[in-house]
């Protein structure tokens, strides 16, 4: 249809389209929109909230857009010995055959992977844009990975992997400029998980799940600042901290209808 308008001249109503079209998941449709940022929707924060214990799906970890109080931190060890295992998402590394959409919930139950939850919603709502995971951090290493994945928790508990993302902690800044944290400290880190496109039915909940890496889909992180390469590093263990209080909030960072 492109060809034929542009190419030969054919008047085939081309020209009148609107310039984006996206296929919605979770409604299953295609939208035509006028523009992308898709006109309507707009940045809102949902704010991390947990009391401390976010650790697995089992935690406390909420998400909502009040902003944070006096909250208390959450802690995991990233150990690179024992990683976050690759389950599904946008992987060809992986020999086994969960790719794409994929049940998290095995994942989710691991102790270093925080986990913060909508309620369920009373209606449709939808997130159309970008989305990014902006946390407030600290680690006993000098470098380590931050990850996050939006999910859908369906009614019947099944988490099913929408968008994910990484950033090494060392290129926090800059990809081009490196700058290692300073143990204790803390910093902040923004982890872009993309643009989404899906309507999250009424009755389900959004969540975010954050930890320090999937592997195999992700290479791992020494948390010493060496390269993966380098055969005469040693890896260590890494004890990071997530903060969400309203000095440090920490929140995702979604498009979505007002």
């Amino acid at each position: 249809m492109t060809n034929a308008y542009v190419m030969k001249g054919i008047d085939n109503g081309m020209a009148s389209e609107r310039p984006v079209r996206l296929f919605v998941t979770g409604d299953s449709k295609w939208v035509d929109e006028g523009d992308w940022t898709v006109p309507g929707r707009q940045g809102v924060r949902c704010y991390l909230h947990p009391s401390g214990k976010a650790n697995s799906m089992a935690g406390d970890g909420l998400l909502g857009t009040e902003a944070p109080g006096g909250e208390a931190s959450d802690r995991f060890t990233c150990d690179p010995a024992d990683p976050v295992p690759t389950t599904g998402g946008p992987t060809i590394v992986d020999p086994r055959p969960k790719v794409g959409p994929c049940d998290q919930r095995d994942v989710e139950r691991c102790q270093d992977v925080l986990v913060y939850s909508t309620a369920a919603f009373g209606s449709d709502a939808g997130v159309i844009g970008s989305v990014a995971l902006e946390l407030e951090v600290s680690s006993s290493a000098v470098d380590a990975d931050f990850t996050g994945k939006l999910v859908d928790i369906r009614p019947d508990g099944t988490a099913i992997n929408l968008k994910e993302g990484i950033i090494r902690a060392r290129y926090r800044l800059s990809r081009e400029r490196t700058e290692l944290m300073r143990p204790g400290d803390v910093c902040r880190v923004s982890v872009d998980l993309g643009s989404a496109a899906r309507i999250f039915l009424a009755g389900h909940r959004m969540s975010i799940g954050a930890s320090c890496r999937s592997f195999p889909h992700d290479d791992r992180n020494l948390n010493t600042g060496a390269g993966p390469g380098d055969a005469s590093a040693r890896a260590v263990p890494a004890t990071n901290q997530v903060f969400h209080d309203s000095a440090r909030p920490s929140a995702l960072v979604a498009a979505m209808a007002p």
